[in-house]
């Protein structure tokens, strides 16, 4: 990984400007460009489950997992995928699923997202800073 700092702007979405970010999610040989909101108080990365199967991922046999998502639980399955930002790839521990389909983003927690990067965000300006730790 490189130490250049990657820069996004802040996207307005719902009447309010969010960090949310364009990810590059790729497995097998397929890959899927998505949004990902960039959430601090979410402890792992959570995507739609219809991109785990897009990218060849039998969703079901993953590890699975309760989570809670605005409020409500769901269940997530576990499966290794890569992870690029701008230049950055990395592998990362991704939960998918299918309760999510309806999403226009995922989510990028702390346990496979923020242990990659020190995170800067800067509302005043709504922009958001990565830095590879790695």
């Amino acid at each position: 990984m490189s130490s250049t700092p990657l820069k996004f702007p802040y996207l307005y979405q719902y009447g309010i400007y969010r960090p949310i970010i364009n990810v590059e999610l790729l497995y097998d040989g397929e890959s899927v460009i998505f949004k990902g909101l960039i959430d601090s108080g979410a402890p792992d990365c959570l995507f739609p489950g219809w991109i785990a199967t897009f990218l060849g991922h039998r969703l079901k046999r993953g590890k699975p997992k309760s989570v809670s998502v605005a409020g409500k639980k769901i269940k997530a399955y576990l499966h290794q995928t890569y992870l690029k930002i701008g230049k950055e790839q990395f592998r990362c521990d991704m939960y998918y699923s299918r309760d999510l389909d309806n999403w226009q983003f995922g989510l990028l927690g702390q346990l496979s997202f923020f242990s990659h990067f020190k995170v800067e965000f800067n509302y005043p300006s709504k922009s958001i800073t990565l830095i590879s730790i790695s």
